[in-house]
């Protein structure tokens, strides 16, 4: 949201042709490009996160397979890990 925020300020400042001293075109151009770098960081470790977790959910998927899973449930369970790893 940041970055489409300080994109359209600069777009406004070149389209106005205004100079306010420190606060340039530059400056807000950089600094929307910094925010959309922090917001591809941030996905990117939520993907890691998720996918994390996905593999815990498939170890304590064989653990409870194990103990009193049918193997229909299992197949199922699995399928829907697979599908979430292929979505990230």
């Amino acid at each position: 949201m940041l970055h489409w925020l300080f994109d359209n300020v600069s777009i406004v400042i070149k389209m106005a042709g205004l100079k306010t001293g420190y606060y340039d075109r530059d400056y807000f151009r950089t600094l929307s490009r910094k925010c959309w770098l922090v917001g591809i960081m941030l996905f990117l470790i939520y993907c890691v996160k998720v996918l994390r977790k996905t593999y815990t959910d498939e170890s304590d998927l064989k653990v409870a397979a194990v103990n009193k899973m049918t193997v229909r449930q299992v197949k199922e369970n699995l399928q829907i890990i697979c599908k979430l790893r292929r979505d990230y």
